[in-house]
């Protein structure tokens, strides 16, 4: 396993965030509405959406007539109380630091978001991708960083499956990741995305992952498991790479169209740092994931 690494976000992330906006939140707030309204009949206008029950809420407020329709204690929120919620997750593999410049896209990327709904009004919670999911603070994201390469990091597809139960219904949702799994993606894309009101895969790749170089003997290492292999990377080693990338990413494109999630792949390939965030706000930019 990959030794854990901090990696503090830049600063240049708070003037991205002075010109940036997440999504229009009465877009986000009407989409909840209309469905929740629709779920509870019209029974009446002020009863917007219902949350599951947890230890030191009002009791009052407890919907006994929906709680037992679900078998599950729901508790009643009204209009005033609602605010559109990013749902942010974030993969913590070792896959995901051992490429720097990899790891402060990944990094940047997420100091934005959370910046962005910050500054929007948004409710968040920010997910790191470990066993169990841990909710991580995003004071400390912002402030000293995040450390990639977790001890307790698990296969994303199993990461995201035990996160799915957490997640609130009609919440922006977006995910971090390389990826870069051998797992067939829709079950967990699927899982991710249900309820939602927008889901959003940003597949974060060093360079290497997308276009490595040839001619020279390189050592494989399994970031997730440590295990090494030497192999050179003749043109032939090279074409057989290319092959099951391309593969790969057809399928993670076509499973996200068939779950509903919008899938924007971020190449860490720029020379400086400021100039890879950059490249990655104009892609989302031009995918209308994020608006000026």
């Amino acid at each position: 396993m990959s030794a854990e690494r901090r990696v503090p976000p830049l600063a240049e992330v708070e003037r991205w965030a002075g010109a940036l906006e997440l999504a229009p939140p009465r877009r986000l707030l009407g989409a909840a509405g209309d469905r929740a309204l629709a779920r509870s009949g019209g029974a009446s206008p002020e009863l917007e959406e219902r949350r599951p029950y947890v230890l030191g809420d009002d009791v009052r407020r407890i919907d006994w007539r929906g709680s037992l329709a679900h078998e599950r204690l729901l508790l009643k929120l009204f209009r005033a109380e609602l605010r559109p919620r990013l749902e942010l997750a974030f993969d913590l593999s070792g896959s995901m630091a051992v490429d720097p410049a990899k790891a402060e896209l990944a990094v940047d990327l997420a100091a934005l978001l959370v910046r962005l709904a910050q500054v929007g009004g948004f409710e968040l919670a920010l997910w790191g991708l470990e066993s169990p999911p841990r909710r991580l603070e995003p004071e400390e994201l912002l402030g000293e960083g995040l450390e990639l390469a977790s001890s307790s990091a698990v296969p994303l597809e199993v990461a995201l499956e035990t996160l799915a139960p957490l997640l609130r219904a009609h919440s922006l949702r977006w995910i971090l990741t390389d990826a870069l799994t051998p797992e067939e993606p829709l079950r967990w894309l699927t899982s991710f995305a249900r309820e939602a009101v927008a889901a959003q895969l940003v597949q974060v790749l060093a360079a290497a992952d997308a276009e490595p170089r040839g001619g020279e003997a390189v050592i494989l290492r399994d970031a997730e498991v440590g295990s090494e292999r030497e192999l050179v990377l003749d043109a032939a080693a090279l074409a057989r790479y290319r092959e099951r990338f391309e593969r790969h990413q057809r399928a993670l494109g076509e499973a996200c169209a068939r779950a509903g999630v919008d899938h924007a792949v971020a190449i860490a390939s720029a020379s400086t740092r400021e100039a890879r965030l950059e490249a990655a706000v104009g892609l989302l930019l031009a995918r209308g994931a994020l608006a000026c």
